[in-house]
């Protein structure tokens, strides 16, 4: 009765270039829950998004206390993400967005869709980005 998700088309599709943290050879500092000295990165990634850019707000309070918002968040088409054989983790970092470079990294990552459709399947991934560079390599 259920299949796969179809594949969903993006509103205004660009091309992404991630580079992934490898966070199997990168070294943690448990108490302050970073990287040490510095990150090890994964071959980059080049891959299909929808960019959503945000204002980024001075802080939202939560019941777990105030949180900074994010600066915008890309969503991936789960088919392409298959694909390429890439799941977007905290710590990657992006690139460019059409060829143009910014200097952001993935802290969050969600479900596309606010339901599951087509027996509890998304077919769209959101991850939320924001300009903080802990480390440069």
């Amino acid at each position: 009765m259920f299949g796969p998700p179809p594949a969903l088309d993006l509103v205004h599709p660009v091309t992404v270039t991630i580079d992934p943290l490898d966070t199997a050879s990168t070294r943690w500092d448990g108490s302050a829950r970073e990287p040490v000295p510095r990150e090890c990165r994964l071959p980059t990634v080049t891959i299909t998004a929808q960019v959503h850019w945000t204002r980024r707000r001075d802080r939202q309070r939560t019941a777990a206390g105030p949180q900074d918002s994010s600066d915008g968040f890309l969503v991936f088409r789960r088919v392409d993400l298959t694909a390429q054989a890439y799941d977007p983790q905290p710590g990657d970092r992006v690139a460019t967005i059409t060829e143009a470079g910014v200097a952001v990294n993935v802290y969050l990552t969600t479900p596309g869709q606010r339901r599951g459709q087509y027996g509890g399947n998304f077919g769209l991934v959101r991850a939320f980005f924001e300009d903080r560079r802990p480390h440069q390599d």
